[in-house]
Formats: structure tokens, C-alpha cells, sequence
């Protein structure tokens, strides 16, 4: 239900597809008291300090092209260096 609210679906909107998946009727004051709950939540999430943590990934950025080897047309990798 928050998601479709984060989405920009409307609080009326909100209410009538609970209504109709569910069974279940929220209000729209109801619905914005619960997006509003996630709000803080969301706020902490974005406002975490990263640095503070070893994160085990490595990334990688590339592009495919089409190139012709040798009489075929292959799937190459591009990358900067």
C-alpha cells in the first residue's frame, strides 16, 4: 500500500484498490498516517552513513556492442580503462 503512495498513486486511489484486492477499506486520513510512519523510516535509510560499513561488491560498468571477428558478428564487451 506505501509503495503505490511513494509511486505518486493517490490517497483516494490507495483506498479503492485496497477495497478491491482486499476486502479491506482504509481511509485516506489512515493511508497517510502510514506513509507518513515510513517517511522517517525512508529519511533514515537515505541519511545512513556508508562509510561505515565493508560493503563486499565490486562494480563494474560496460557496454555490449556487435563487432565482426573473423567472418562473424560476436557480442563484445567495451569497458574504460
Amino acid at each position: 500500500m506505501t509503495g503505490t503512495v511513494v509511486n505518486g498513486v493517490s490517497t483516494r486511489k490507495v483506498t479503492t484498490i485496497t477495497e478491491e484486492l482486499c476486502g479491506v477499506s482504509f481511509s485516506n486520513s489512515m493511508v497517510s498516517s502510514l506513509c507518513g510512519e515510513w517517511d522517517q523510516t525512508v529519511t533514515a535509510w537515505n541519511e545512513r552513513d556508508l562509510e561505515a560499513y565493508v560493503y563486499p561488491f565490486i562494480q563494474l560498468d560496460g557496454i555490449n556492442i556487435k563487432a565482426r571477428e573473423g567472418g562473424r558478428v560476436l557480442s563484445k564487451c567495451c569497458r574504460n580503462r
